[in-house]
């Protein structure tokens, strides 16, 4: 996104609350969904053409497997891709798996709006007229030293709202940034080498797997899902997937 909405969730006015929101990815699923068979399409002049064009959709839709929110900054934006996924299913669309992943930018532990972890699972397992579940949640294009104590926080509360009887513990999903100290330049759209870097002599690989199999090994997660997001390379992923082939 330009000018780099995703860091900040400053997004325009319109795209600022939770109906703006949904509107906003409804749209783009329609894309590949089409109308459900609890809604009505339009018939006469052109008719033809969106049975065609519906037929189409579904189609595509078949071959989807699981869908994807990721990079979300904002709480409004969990609740509203929730609220889609739960209004598509109403309408007769066939259930997709989904999973919902924030973006924790900055040194602090919140989202760019200033919501805190406890907030961030609320939004994305409570329960809620409407909202579908999702399968996983998680963080994605984050820094990889602040991951560890994200997962950690992220057990913490959602422990405790299983422990209340209102949710059941999802699958994490996990995929932060392969960067080494860079910062994304909005205005020049670079990646700028900042003086420090990652001095622990850790690679990205080693980093991550040890995250990964030390959440695994605590047993929360129904499973856990793990790969990376800017700067990544296919050599980075290769390494890692190695390192959990090697693990089991």
């Amino acid at each position: 996104m330009v000018p780099s909405q995703e860091y900040t969730g400053k997004y325009d006015e319109e795209r600022m609350s939770v109906s703006g929101l949904k509107a906003w990815h409804l749209k783009r699923l329609r894309a590949f969904t089409g109308a459900g068979t609890g809604t009505s399409t339009s018939t006469g002049s052109g008719g033809g053409s969106d049975v065609l064009d519906a037929e189409e959709k579904g189609s595509c839709w078949a071959d989807v497997d699981l869908v994807a929110f990721e990079t979300l900054p904002l709480l409004e934006e969990i609740t509203a891709v929730r609220a889609v996924m739960g209004g598509i299913e109403a309408e007769g669309v066939e259930r997709r798996t989904f999973w919902i992943s924030c973006v924790f930018p900055g040194e602090g532990m919140g989202l760019p709006d200033g919501s805190a972890v406890r907030d961030v699972v609320i939004a994305m397992l409570g329960a809620g007229e409407g909202l579908s579940v999702p399968m996983g949640v998680g963080i994605n294009c984050t820094k990889v030293g602040k991951l560890e104590a994200l997962v950690l926080e992220f057990e913490r509360e959602i422990e405790v709202i299983v422990g209340r009887g209102e949710a059941e513990w999802p699958a994490l999903v996990v995929y932060p940034d392969g960067t080494n100290g860079e910062v994304y330049d909005t205005v020049t759209k670079e990646w700028v080498k900042s003086e420090t870097g990652n001095n622990n002599g850790v690679s990205w690989d080693e980093t991550v797997f040890g995250i990964v199999d030390r959440a695994r090994k605590r047993g929360f997660w129904k499973s856990i899902i793990v790969g990376g997001c800017c700067k990544t390379t296919p050599d980075d992923i290769s390494k890692l997937r190695k390192r959990i082939d090697q693990s089991s």
